[in-house]
Formats: C-alpha cells, structure tokens, sequence
C-alpha cells in the first residue's frame, strides 16, 4: 500500500502512477490530486519565500487508476507573488485536473484580525473511527482516519446542514507541508448527503482553497478539527464552506467547494 507520504515522493518528477487503492468510484481521491497539482505547481517557483496562499482547483474529469503526468507553467511572477498553472493529464492529452495557485511572500503589516474560534467539538479521545466499509465507502479511506462530533452521516435520510469531526492519516504519518493538510481536508463528504437514504452519487467539481497558515517545515502530529456549512443546495449542485484547523488550533486552510449530486 502506498502512504500519502510515498505518492508525494513518488510525483517528484512529471509522471506518477494513480494507484487503485486511493480511488473514489471510478475516480482518484480529489485530496491527492489536488495536493499533486500543487506540489508540482510549487517547484514552477524560483523564491522560496513565496508560499501558497491560494489555489483553485478544477476536476475536470475522473482521474483513473493509471499513469499520469503533471504539467505546470508560471503564469506571471511578479515582484510580491508568482501565479502558477498546473495539470493532470492522462491518456496523452485529456486533463483530468488542474489548478491555479498563488505563492507570496510574507510581508509586515500592522493588519491584524483573528480568525473566529474553532468550534466546541468532543475530545477526539472520546470518540470513535468512522469504520471502513469495503464496497461502500471509497477505497481511499483506509488511509484517513476520520472521527464524527456532529452532524448526521451520509445516506442517513436525515436533513444536516453542518457536520465537523476530527481527522488524521491513518498511519500516524507526520504532516510536514500544507499539501498534506489538503489531502486531508477532502476526505470528509459533503454535508448534503446526510439528505438521501441509500448511497447517491455526487461529485467534487470545484475547490477553492485559502491557505490562512502555512507550516511547512513543520511537523505536526496529532488531531485536525474540521467543520463544513452548506450554504445552499439547488439546481443538482450543492455550496459547501468548509475549515481546517492545525492540531495546535490554529486556523490552517478554508475551502468552498462546488458538488454535483446526482439525485
């Protein structure tokens, strides 16, 4: 099996190989694809002073279990931050995802306004992992740990529009750069399937990402809080606003996220 920690390494070049155990359906886990187009997006950047601040994310198409190449192209670098393009691309030339990242530098400000603080939630000590069901659940969750405080479950029949728990690789892998944060912020469904009773499918098709801490260099064990809000559902799609907080408390990353739900 391989780790998060062994497919980052792994895409230190321009191909990787997807492997079937981090699918979702017919689709590799939106977490690492998009943790990859950052990861190669990040080495289009010559100051390593600049970090990320921003990425947008597109899912353009199911990413398959084989082999894949990751392209990236700086789009303007100029004096305070550096925009780069990024791509997932099989099959030769169908892009199954890509991203646009913003890297900037730190700069002293006397702005100061501090994020709201994270919600009340159970110790994660108290609470239990969410058990991985073969054939029911993605395949990807034998990786991620994740431990529910509230909300109601996927395919419950019950109408939640917030949910928020703990969470963390199941290996008790040591998180060291923000692309490991991604790949566990999109491992928690979307609030809105807790509405259907029998599994419904639904699909990530955007998400945006505002890097509020970045600890790179940093290693960082234990728990991640998150919370996701719903802000509204019509049309087959559903607005998710979601939160990450560092084991320390700290805000880390927050994300809006477009989903299709097919039912």
């Amino acid at each position: 099996m391989s780790s998060f920690n062994e497919l980052l390494a792994a895409a230190s070049g321009d191909t990787i190989e997807l492997p079937a155990e981090w699918q979702q359906g017919r689709a590799c886990y939106g977490g690492l694809v998009a943790a990859l187009l950052v990861q190669r997006a990040r080495r289009e950047v010559r100051d390593q002073e600049r970090r990320l601040r921003w990425a947008s994310i597109a899912f353009v198409g199911p990413a398959a279990a084989q082999l894949s190449e990751l392209q990236a192209r700086v789009l303007r670098a100029g004096r305070a931050a550096t925009f780069v393009e990024a791509a997932l691309v099989q099959d030769g030339d169908k892009t199954r995802g890509s991203a646009q990242c913003l890297f900037g530098a730190r700069r002293e400000s006397i702005l100061r306004v501090d994020a709201d603080a994270m919600p009340e939630l159970a110790p994660p000590e108290t609470l239990v992992d969410m058990p991985h069901l073969p054939g029911v659940m993605p395949d990807f969750l034998t990786h991620i740990r994740l431990r529910w405080a509230f909300g109601e479950p996927p395919h419950s029949g019950v109408a939640s529009r917030e949910l928020a728990g703990w969470t963390r690789f199941a290996d008790g892998e040591k998180l060291d750069s923000v692309d490991h944060a991604i790949g566990l912020m999109d491992a928690w469904p979307a609030p809105v399937l807790s509405s259907f009773r029998g599994r419904t499918p639904a699909s990530s098709v955007t998400w945006t990402l505002d890097v509020v801490r970045d600890f790179s260099g940093e290693r960082c064990e234990g728990w991640w809080a998150y919370h996701a809000r719903t802000d509204e559902a019509r049309d087959g799609y559903a607005f998710c606003t979601a939160r990450l907080w560092h084991p320390s408390g700290d805000l880390a990353l927050i994300a809006r996220q477009c989903v299709a739900v097919f039912g």
